[in-house]
């Protein structure tokens, strides 16, 4: 950015404050390295072992300390999930993705809970091949990608009440708990919320605890395809204990399978995650553009012209409709247009393509089974 680097020179790594010796300099011309006396400020060079750099560090002079802001990197806008063929492969494979990450910033590795998937990240179809690619030719490591799976949740439109008992004798104390639970739902993004509506003690307030840990166990996965569940209220309206036989665990139990009996029968539903898109086309791709975006079930918000010809389209798609986006808009604008995407909030779906979520995640946990 400023000043010249020449070999055999000391600078320093402003994050961490340690020395960087610069033994050697070099130019770069593809595959061919030529010895270089010294870099000057818009040089594009490179010097080797560095013990301590990372992407977006920056070097100064030990008698002159500058922190140039990290560079402001786009957004990943495709993803792909990605196995070993291999078994054995997986550990030395994910070490490979996670080394790349750290050097390109634009590439991210994550990995799901809900859908026991990783997940890869990166600018384009392009960009992650390439990277994909390194590791076969590298690694000798054969991947398998494919679209990710969506993280759906599951709520409930109507109130309900059941009334559930855990009893089991096993010789010696046994165990009983009776719960009796109403749901309701809660405005969206709320989450949970748990009420304890018992008067008059007919549970103790020391298995209160256990009925709430029951809830929350109940709620890791719903009961129409085994999403998590959100925006609920469940309170504890009755119950039954036995002075030897409850215990915070048989209280936990019967709490978790009466919330399984409220949710059937309080009009459950599947949430779908809804994305804010920001497209940049050409205006001769305005039309084709729109059109897409109506087929993915998108809400256009506004269209602004931005200059050069150019228009930013604001709207609203649900996830499941932009998992190859990155490949649709590059088809459609002769590979001109690009894209912006945040997660924005979830929204009720039915009919068709809640009948076929349900069907894909009851395949996914059978072939899971296998």
């Amino acid at each position: 950015m400023s000043g010249k680097i020449e070999a055999d020179s000391d600078l320093v790594n402003a994050r961490e404050g340690r020395k960087e010796k610069i033994t050697k300099v070099y130019t770069c011309e593809g595959k061919k390295l030529e010895d270089a006396s010294e870099l000057s400020a818009g040089d594009l060079g490179l010097f080797t072992k560095s013990p301590t750099l990372r992407t977006n560090d920056t070097l100064h002079a030990p008698d002159a300390a500058i922190v140039y802001p990290k560079l402001e990197l786009p957004t990943p806008v495709h993803a792909l999930a990605i196995t070993a063929k291999a078994k054995k492969d997986e550990d030395k494979m994910n070490q490979m993705l996670q080394r790349i990450t750290e050097e390109d910033l634009t590439f991210l590795l994550s990995y799901d809970k809900e859908t026991k998937e990783t997940v890869i990240s990166g600018m384009g179809e392009l960009h992650i091949s390439m990277i994909l690619d390194k590791i076969r030719e590298h690694q000798k490591i054969e991947m398998e990608t494919k679209i990710p799976r969506v993280a759906y949740r599951e709520t409930i439109q109507g109130k309900a009440d059941a009334e559930y008992t855990h009893k089991k004798q096993t010789g010696g104390h046994g165990q009983y708990a009776k719960v009796s639970l109403e749901v309701n739902p809660i405005p969206r993004g709320e989450k949970y919320k748990f009420t304890n509506a018992i008067f008059g003690g007919a549970v103790s307030r020391g298995y209160i605890p256990g009925v709430e840990k029951g809830v929350i166990e109940a709620m890791e996965a719903g009961i129409l395809a085994g999403y998590p569940v959100v925006d609920v209220e469940a309170r504890i309206v009755d119950g039954k204990e036995h002075p030897v036989d409850s215990s915070e665990l048989a209280f936990k139990l019967a709490a978790r399978e009466a919330f399984r009996e409220c949710m059937r029968n309080a009009k459950p539903v599947l949430l779908e995650p809804i994305c804010n898109l920001t497209v940049f086309v050409d205006e001769q791709y305005l039309g084709a553009v729109l059109s897409d975006l109506s087929g993915k079930r998108g809400k256009v918000l506004g269209q602004n012209p931005i200059g050069g010809g150019i228009l930013e389209i604001k709207a609203q798609v649900p996830q499941a409709e932009l998992m190859r986006y990155a490949i649709d808009l590059k088809a459609l604008t002769a590979s001109t247009g690009s894209f912006e995407l945040e997660f924005d909030h979830y929204s009720p779906i039915s009919g068709r393509i809640s009948d076929d979520v349900i069907k894909a995640a009851q395949a996914a946990k059978a072939e899971e089974k296998e």
